[in-house]
Parts: structure tokens; C-alpha cells; sequence
């Protein structure tokens, strides 16, 4: 289990990981009702989605890599978005 915690990293999202990442959320897309999407995305009908998140600030995307493999995704969104929220 060490080992395979060493080769893992947390680092933030960048725009070639959006095919792997649709792939991730499709997979619960398909698994269940957790998403409350019914049909499954092309990456690029994902792309608005991947551009709301910003390099600083509170509404970032992360990626958990391991070795060469996407593993996860973890990010934060405005809950609102009237200035109160901020």
C-alpha cells in the first residue's frame, strides 16, 4: 500500500485531463442516480464545466494521479451565485 501511495500525487486539473475526467463522471452517470444526468457526456460537452474552475481563489479542480492514471477528482463551485454566497 506504500508503494503504491508514493506514485500518487494530487495536483490541480489541466485541459488534457478532461477526457479522462468525463470519463470518471460517466461512470456514475451510468452506475446510479448520484449525477442526475441520464445520458453520458463527450468531453467536449464538458468543457464549460472544466472552465469554471480557476488556477487560484476557492473553485479549484483537482486530480488524483497515480503513476500515469487518473484515479479521482475533487473540485468546489459557487453554491450560489448571488455575491452573499461569496
Amino acid at each position: 500500500m506504500l508503494g503504491a501511495m508514493a506514485d500518487s500525487q494530487v495536483r490541480p486539473a489541466r485541459r488534457e485531463d478532461l477526457p479522462e475526467l468525463t470519463r470518471i463522471y460517466n461512470h456514475y452517470v451510468a452506475a446510479g442516480p448520484v449525477t442526475f444526468d441520464i445520458q453520458p457526456f463527450a468531453p467536449s460537452q464538458r468543457e464549460a464545466w472544466l472552465e469554471q474552475f480557476a488556477e487560484r481563489g476557492p473553485h479549484r479542480l483537482f486530480v488524483l494521479e497515480e503513476g500515469a492514471r487518473l484515479r479521482g477528482y475533487a473540485g468546489s463551485m459557487p453554491f450560489r451565485s448571488k455575491p452573499a454566497y461569496a
